[in-house]
């Protein structure tokens, strides 16, 4: 196993894992087939069966990139959604669900994660209307996840966001609509490798607020980084909300690798996965972090440098800064506690 698996089976979204099929000529038809809602008072569409640790004072509400969908199926057709009433697909995020349960939720947090009807790649490069109309399917799926989790799991709890990349672009719209009941459990958004507009900082004001220090409550925490301003991929070359998590600062204001309390990286000499602490440092720059102590070459696909070129570290965003993350969440909550 390689570098780049690791970042395929702990960040990769369907920006990544897909970009194949919208590169090359193909013979194939289209596919509108859409499959069915999951019923999400099931526990088959949720990872693990959402046992209750009584003893964890708050939760995780998770939702992950684009894992493991086929861009087409065995007809030759291209597919729009992944159909998780098909094993296979359930059990294509288990790597990534996994890694982010124990990365973040740790002995702090219950971790609740519905399994939904993502788009494809295929549909991540249609003209912008066509995508806003395709994502309405998983966005359905999430909203009525959240809502199963809110009534039947939640049980009064504070509550964390957690995405990366297409899971992101969800919860923010989840956040854009969310009622004040929810809402005011809600601790923070952590909501990594997407992006956020003016238009959206203007028309939903009470819901998408920036983070703008390290304990802020109930604000989104975002960040696209790169080694390099000009390494940033065209799906998301323009956001309005950044912060450096190893500083919590929204300016240009550097900082150094000292600051970065670790994360988990795998060694390909010894085919380990190793805790790696004071990795990189970082500074802000046109609203992207720039990791300056990052090798570009970590998790850089040639084939797919048209979209992701040389520097681009999409792929690391949901873990880079792991455990300045995770340290962050628990002091989020404590903060929330203190305010209650």
């Amino acid at each position: 196993m390689k570098n780049i698996a690791f970042c395929k089976i702990i960040a990769t979204s369907a920006l990544f894992i897909l970009l194949s099929s919208c590169n090359k000529e193909t013979t194939t038809t289209l596919n509108s087939f859409v499959p069915a809602p999951p019923d999400y008072t099931d526990t088959l569409f949720w990872y693990g069966d959402n046992t209750i640790d009584t003893t964890l004072s708050a939760d995780i509400f998770y939702v992950y990139p684009t894992l493991g969908t086929k861009p087409v199926n065995d007809e030759g057709e291209r597919i729009y959604y992944s159909d998780i009433h098909q094993q296979s697909e359930r059990d294509a995020t288990a790597g990534n669900i996994g890694f982010n349960k124990m990365m973040y939720a740790d002995t702090t947090f219950n971790f609740f994660t519905p399994y939904y009807r993502q788009v494809t790649m295929e549909t991540i490069t249609m003209p912008e209307d066509s995508l806003e109309k395709r994502i309405a399917v998983p966005f359905a799926d999430i909203q009525n996840a959240f809502s199963e989790y809110m009534d039947e799991y939640n049980q009064g709890r504070p509550f964390i966001l957690l995405g990366h990349s297409q899971g992101s672009e969800l919860l923010i719209k989840l956040l854009e609509q969310m009622d004040q009941e929810d809402f005011d459990l809600m601790i923070a958004a952590y909501t990594f490798g997407w992006k956020i507009s003016q238009q959206q900082l203007e028309e939903f004001p009470q819901r998408i607020i920036p983070a703008q220090g390290e304990k802020d409550l109930q604000v989104i925490i975002t960040y696209n980084t790169v080694t390099d301003i000009n390494a940033r991929s065209p799906v998301i070359n323009e956001t309005e909300v950044c912060i450096n998590p190893l500083n919590w600062k929204t300016d240009g204001t550097p900082a150094s690798k000292e600051l970065h309390l670790g994360t988990i990286l795998y060694n390909r000499a010894t085919g380990n996965f190793d805790t790696v602490y004071n990795y990189t440092g970082a500074y802000m720059e046109n609203h992207f972090l720039v990791a300056t102590d990052v090798d570009p070459m970590r998790c850089y696909l040639e084939e797919y440098e048209d979209l992701f070129p040389l520097g681009n570290l999409h792929f690391m965003d949901s873990y880079l800064y792991g455990f300045n993350i995770r340290e962050n969440m628990q002091d989020r909550l404590l903060e929330f506690r203190e305010q209650e």
